[in-house]
């Protein structure tokens, strides 16, 4: 009855995505859901191991049980059911403390659609980990009472389930917040503390072992990710600034609502991350649960679990986070303001305490004036807060790029003095009546509109159509085209790719293996070599021309955001808000090329060129001293050329820092902007910035080109260009891509889509090859090599002919152009087959990440497999023809399933001797005789 209550409601609140063939929207992960289970995953960053990484959910039942249903329903009713889970645990759980329905339906509703737990519904994983929180609970709870085989096995299985479910985050979490609930409570126990907080710490062992096959592998790669080491500065990312604590009345204070009348976001990023809304009613009725609950365990613990909670979502602004940071776990974990997980459930618990307390209690009235007086205390000072200071929140707004509408006219704000208002009504209401069904249904589904005020409006409305399930035709193009040659894919953008099709998530829905991917354990070699990030980006500068990294990583096509339009300039130069990747020269330990050229999608009407700019290690050249040349081509390929100077259009970052400034031969050039730089050795200082405009003659140009011109040991960065035509008021602001893609000996255009442009890259290596020579050297020499095309003995690096290992090897033979080849026959996750043919001895590289696990055979003898070209995988092949198979077989993935099937084994077993023996005492107990 109680799921399907909150079934019933939860379909009704997602009805704007259910009925309206739309899918929910997902962080990577919806391409995971429909794919079928493997031990390894050959599409996306060059292969993951797919029992390792806990976001792709491959041993979690629940998915296997929706991911089977069409796929326009089975994904959006996954999602659905993890909120109905949550409800569902958490009514139990207070249902358990309360014994009142009442108490838990506000119980179980409140965790459910808590603010973090809407906000996070694109984190796919997140949810359905964080919904099984209440039953770790719950089941502690009822052992702390009596210790019963039944709650001990659910209690495991509800740590192994969170485990499964797709996002460790959750699950380090929850496992501490149960071993505070253990310790703190254990001396109510009938066990006794220290037998009751064992036992616990039991369970945890028994649902660790039964998820061990997913626990070893994620460990693995753990270890191998980006996440191995994890600094303070990262580590306190994402947590609830002090300044918008106000969000926790206002939710939408700083914007980001789905609807139009509420501004674009403007606060701190991200709003999904920094959420913890619990609704405005909740926040009474957890004040009255207090109140009543203040002397007793239960309520001192959820009372102090909320407050810790909510201070570590503050981040570093209390000492907390930093203890925390020395915890084991924790500490490889960002994003303290997930601590709202916690929080929420706290809350939800304490919310029922205080309804169970008004329905027992007769003074409940005078308590309920007593709370709502508070409350109301509380938001008309937030309410006064920001209507005084609302000139300075207007000024936040528009330095993001927003406006806001007049503080009367604000949604964000009589928005919630209306939830608070009618909350406080139908409170009273009900209290008159505590027994009154119908006021019961008033007072949860007036919590449910508080809740709703926010979750309604929350960014999963978003929601892409569900034909985006469908392979369009465009990418079955690129599909085919890719499976041809055994190549990749590179989308620049990942899942913000504005093409839905070619996104990081999309691309493997469709089978297109590509460079990127999206997942927190990314794979730290691979993300050195590629530049790729766990959110699924890639750094453009890979594309530079001296980078082989794409090529090694067989990127036959490359999907960009297509440059910017030409938009108005009346306030003047219009300047990108991302920096260029040009440096130009030879100085400051750096190799940059003396020549950058810049082409333009279209010939565009220009008068005058800005240019954002500053030197380095250019002490000594002299005030007006030509440093680049600047040439304009227009569209009859006429070109005009113009000079660059020092202190005049560019000068010395460091020139206002005192032991610069006495020994720089040029002056100041017009700074464009300036930073605080520490040097150490020397006081703080200010870094600067260079703009210069220089006039061109009328026209429609084509294409720039910029020549470095000193001999002298220094270098000029070139952050933003813009191009502005007087006349018109037009500009045109030069992107990076703009600049990246200007070699047509490397790049070809091949198609433009509405907000994107693919190229083909045609230095992009085929999926597998054979080198002639193979030199050894250290991984930072490896990747400085492929990055700037130049091995470590100072000769050029071109990787169709040498290869890279990290271990005392050496290889050189001769190559005969022609004669050689290497072909895959087989490509099905967990194998690779090839055959090879080469006249001499050759070593053969493999375009996929180079992981442990992964054996190879040679004729069906072992071989060893090299990391090669710093993250690859690379064998050495004798001459003539040869079959070469890389099998993937991890010893952590078998030892973790021996260990799961053991323990589910044992528990099994111990659970049916436990009934036989319960069975056979019933049976031998005396029957009582009849008088």
């Amino acid at each position: 009855m109680v799921p399907a209550a909150y079934s019933a409601w939860f379909v009704l609140f997602f009805s704007p995505i259910l009925f309206d063939q739309k899918i929910f929207p997902s962080d990577g992960t919806l391409a995971a859901f429909f794919a079928p289970v493997a031990l390894w995953n050959t599409l996306p960053l060059a292969g993951v191991p797919g029992l390792g990484d806990p976001q792709l959910q491959q041993l979690y039942p629940l998915r296997w049980v929706f991911a089977v249903l069409p796929r326009e329903v089975g994904f959006n009713l996954f999602i659905v059911f993890s909120y109905v889970l949550a409800s569902s645990l958490s009514f139990g759980y207070a249902f358990t403390l309360t014994r009142s329905v009442l108490a838990a339906a506000i119980g179980g509703l409140v965790f459910g659609m808590s603010g973090y737990m809407i906000a996070h519904l694109g984190h796919t994983g997140l949810v359905p980990a964080a919904a099984w929180l209440p039953l770790i609970i719950w089941s502690l709870e009822k052992l702390r009472r009596e210790v019963s085989l039944g709650w001990l096995i659910i209690a495991a299985l509800s740590i192994a389930m969170t485990i499964i479910a797709g996002h460790p985050q959750a699950f380090t979490y929850s496992i501490y917040l149960a071993f505070a609930y253990a310790v703190c409570l254990g001396s109510t126990s009938t066990l006794g503390w220290l037998r009751y907080v064992g036992l616990c710490l039991l369970v945890v062992c028994i649902g660790s072992a039964l998820a061990a096959a997913h626990i070893l592998p994620m460990i693995e790669l753990a270890d191998l990710s980006v996440r191995s080491e994890m600094q303070f500065e990262a580590f306190k990312q994402y947590s609830l600034p002090i300044t918008q604590v106000r969000m926790m009345l206002f939710p939408y204070l700083f914007g980001g609502a789905y609807l139009p009348n509420f501004p674009t976001y403007f606060g701190q990023w991200n709003l999904a991350e920094i959420t913890g809304y619990v609704g405005l009613l909740t926040l009474v009725l957890a004040g009255i649960g207090c109140s009543y609950r203040w002397n007793d365990r239960l309520g001192v613990f959820w009372l102090g679990a909320a407050a810790v909670s909510f201070s570590l979502a503050l981040g570093d602004a209390t000492p907390l986070l930093r203890i925390t940071y020395y915890l084991p776990v924790i500490n490889k974990l960002r994003a303290p303001a997930r601590h709202f997980h916690e929080m929420a459930l706290a809350l939800s618990v304490l919310a029922a305490f205080g309804v169970h307390a008004l329905q027992c209690h007769g003074e409940s009235r005078k308590v309920a004036t007593r709370a709502v007086a508070i409350g109301a205390a509380i938001m008309l000072l937030g309410l006064c807060f920001v209507v005084i200071f609302y000139d300075e929140l207007q000024s936040t707004a528009l330095a993001r790029g927003t406006s806001l509408p007049p503080h009367y006219a604000n949604p964000a704000l009589w928005m919630p003095i209306l939830v608070f208002t009618f909350s406080t009504i139908a409170l009273f209401y009900w209290l008159k009546n505590v027994d009154s069904h119908a006021r019961k249904v008033l007072l949860v589904t007036v919590l449910a509109i508080d809740l709703g005020s926010f979750g309604w409006f929350a960014g999963w409305r978003w929601g892409p159509p569900a034909t985006i399930l469908s392979t369009p035709d465009f990418a079955a193009k690129y599909l085919s085209d890719l499976n041809a040659e055994r190549q990749r894919l590179m989308p620049m953008l990942g899942w913000e790719e504005p093409v839905l099709p070619f996104s990081t998530m999309m691309s493997q829905l469709y089978g297109i293996p590509s460079v990127g991917g999206y997942g927190a354990l990314l794979i730290q070699r691979y993300a050195g070599l590629s530049l790729a990030t766990n959110a699924g980006w890639i750094n453009p500068s890979v594309l530079l021309p001296a980078d082989r990294a794409p090529d090694l990583l067989a990127a036959r096509y490359i999907v960009v955001p297509r440059s910017d339009s030409s938009r108005s300039a009346s306030n003047g130069m219009q300047w990108s808000g991302q920096d260029l990747p040009i440096g130009l020269g030879t100085g400051c330990g750096t190799n940059n090329p003396r020549q950058a050229k810049i082409i333009l999608p279209a010939a565009l009407a220009i008068d005058r060129i800005g240019i954002v700019s500053r030197m380095a290690c250019s002490t000594a050249l002299g005030q007006a001293q030509d440093v680049a040349k600047l040439t304009v081509t227009d569209a009859n390929g006429h070109s005009r050329v113009r000079v660059l100077r020092a202190g005049q259009d560019t000068a010395e970052w460091a020139i206002d820092c005192a032991d610069v400034s006495s020994i720089t031969k040029h002056s100041r050039a017009r700074v464009f902007d300036s930073w605080d730089t520490v040097r150490a050795g020397f006081p703080t200082c200010q870094g600067h910035r260079f703009v210069s405009e220089v006039a061109v003659d009328a026209g429609s140009y084509k294409e720039l080109l910029i020549d470095w011109i000193p001999d002298s040991p220094n270098v000029m960065t070139i952050s933003k260009i813009s191009l502005l035509d007087g006349r018109t008021g037009r500009s045109y602001v030069v992107g990076e891509y703009d600049f990246l893609f200007a070699d047509s000996a490397r790049f070809q255009h091949v198609q433009d889509f509405e907000a994107s442009s693919v190229y083909r890259n045609l230095r992009a290596m085929p999926r597998v090859w054979l080198v002639s020579e193979v030199i050894s050297a250290r991984g930072e020499e490896i990747l400085q090599a492929i990055r700037t095309s130049v091995m470590p003995d100072g000769t050029a690096y071109d990787p169709r002919r040498t290869a890279f290992v990290e271990e005392p090897f050496s290889l050189q033979s001769i190559a005969q152009q022609g004669r050689h080849s290497a072909v895959i026959v087989d490509l099905s996750g967990e194998r690779v087959e090839i055959t090879t043919q080469a006249p001499s001895p050759a070593f053969l590289v493999l375009s996929d990440v180079y992981y442990p696990g992964w054996t190879a055979t040679i004729d069906g003898q072992e071989t060893k497999i090299f990391r090669t070209n710093y993250a690859l995988r690379g064998v050495t092949v004798p001459s003539g023809g040869h079959s070469i198979v890389f099998r993937y077989r991890p010893a952590s993935f078998y030892l973790g399933l021996l260990i799961s099937t053991l323990t589910a084994l044992g528990l099994a077993g111990f659970a049916i001797h436990t009934v036989r023996r319960t069975a056979v005492a019933l049976a031998s107990r005396p029957v009582p005789k009849a008088e």
